[in-house]
C-alpha cells in the first residue's frame, strides 16, 4: 500500500488566536531596537517560528501499518492495529492533540 498524506484542517478560532499572538510578537519585534538587545529579539523570534512551523507543518500520513503525525517539532506514530475507535467531528479537551483546528478526527488507541 502506498503511503497517503493528509494536510491538517485549519480552524478559524485556532488561526485567529495564533494570528493575534503573532501580530503582537512581530509588532514587539519591530518596535524593539535590534542593535540594543539582540538576545531579546531572538527570544521573541523563537515563538514566532514555532507557531508558524506548527501551523504550516501539521500533517498526517497513513501507510500499511501506521498512522504518522507531525505538528511542528512534535512527531509520532500509532500502529493501526492498536487503534480502537475513530470519531469524526469531535474535539478533545484532555490529552495530546497535534491539530490546527478545534473539531476533527479523534483517534483512540492502546485501550
Amino acid at each position: 500500500m502506498k503511503a497517503m498524506q493528509y494536510p491538517s484542517k485549519k480552524g478559524v478560532l485556532t488561526g485567529s488566536i495564533m494570528a493575534i499572538v503573532l501580530l503582537l510578537l512581530v509588532g514587539e519585534m519591530l518596535v524593539l531596537p535590534f542593535h540594543e538587545n539582540p538576545i531579546a529579539y531572538a527570544v521573541l523570534a523563537l515563538p514566532v517560528g514555532l507557531m508558524a512551523w506548527t501551523w504550516f507543518g501539521t500533517s498526517y500520513r497513513i501507510d500499511a501499518g501506521h498512522l504518522y503525525f507531525a505538528s511542528g517539532p512534535f512527531r509520532g506514530k500509532i500502529a493501526l492495529a492498536s487503534i480502537t475507535q475513530v470519531t469524526c467531528g469531535e474535539t478533545i479537551w484532555v490529552g495530546y492533540r497535534p491539530a490546527s483546528a478545534g473539531k476533527g478526527i479523534v483517534v483512540r488507541y492502546n485501550r
